[in-house]
């Protein structure tokens, strides 16, 4: 990675070009493939006493199909400038990188993958088939979220409206302890689970 300066001003020292050089190898942490940064000061508002200082940044990565990434920031401050324009290419590149991993990958935001949640079985050797697939896909949109609201009332009166209401399970706060309590059906009868926090 090349990296060129161009200072319109005189505002860039060897020690701060020391410290761009060092934030911009730091980039390459998000994404290895930068070709060349330009890093332009200039300044702004020459006819005051003290001109803000403008640093421009223009990142060209590798492929032809990658965009180029630009950035802008004016202080009187040329490094708090620098600062804020690098910080700005750098959540870019961030953006870039998870729209290339998802464009690879679409799915990837329903399955948890783009959050770094892969299954257990992501080796390459146990790769679901077309049919398998499509059967894990199909009981991941069965899964649904529902809010329960939990009211305070007696077991007795929760197992009533659990045979009552003809759902599987009726989720209640006990009213002698405060606990949470689901009431559900088993084979045997109607089953209250107590829920403690740990």
């Amino acid at each position: 990675m090349k990296v060129v300066f161009h200072d319109r001003v005189g505002d860039l020292n060897n020690e701060l070009r020391e410290y761009a050089e060092s934030r911009v190898q730091r980039l390459t942490r998000h994404f290895h493939q930068l070709n060349r940064v330009e890093i332009e000061c200039s300044a702004a508002g020459r006819h005051s006493a003290a001109p803000d200082r403008v640093i421009a940044i223009d990142v060209r990565l590798d492929g032809h199909r990658l965009p180029s990434l630009n950035a802008m920031e004016r202080s009187r401050d040329a490094r708090a400038a620098l600062d804020v324009a690098l910080d700005k290419i750098d959540r870019q590149l961030v953006r870039l990188k998870e729209r290339i991993t998802d464009r690879k990958d679409p799915r990837a935001a329903r399955n948890g993958r783009a959050l770094g949640l892969a299954d257990d079985e992501s080796d390459s050797s146990s790769r679901p088939g077309k049919a398998e697939k499509a059967e894990k896909a199909e009981k991941a949109e069965k899964v649904q979220r529902v809010r329960v609201l939990a009211r305070p009332e007696p077991a007795e009166q929760a197992e009533a409206r659990l045979e009552a209401s003809g759902r599987p399970v009726h989720v209640f706060v006990d009213e002698e302890d405060g606990g949470l309590r689901v009431a559900y059906r088993s084979p045997g009868g109607v089953v209250i689970l107590e829920i403690e926090q740990v």
